[in-house]
């Protein structure tokens, strides 16, 4: 984000599959956390979380939507 990367890169997506692995880790695949992660990070993201502003966390979701947009669209 810092270096002007788009949320679509593949440098930016590269990280968010990673971050996405760890969020399915910790909510342990479960399907309704996940959905309520998803939830707070659209709706009511943290202003500071471990180091993470308001910002970042918004780049982080458009990363995630960009990624899963992309995927999708190499599936079909």
């Amino acid at each position: 984000m810092q270096a002007g990367e788009p949320p679509s890169s593949p440098r930016t997506r590269v990280v968010a599959r990673a971050c996405r692995a760890r969020i399915i880790e910790f909510a342990e695949g479960d399907e309704e956390t996940l959905e309520a992660l998803a939830h707070l990070r659209r709706f009511a993201p943290p202003a500071h979380l471990a180091g993470w502003d308001l910002s970042l966390m918004q780049y982080l979701e458009q990363a995630l939507a960009s990624l899963d947009e992309t995927e999708s669209e190499h599936a079909e």
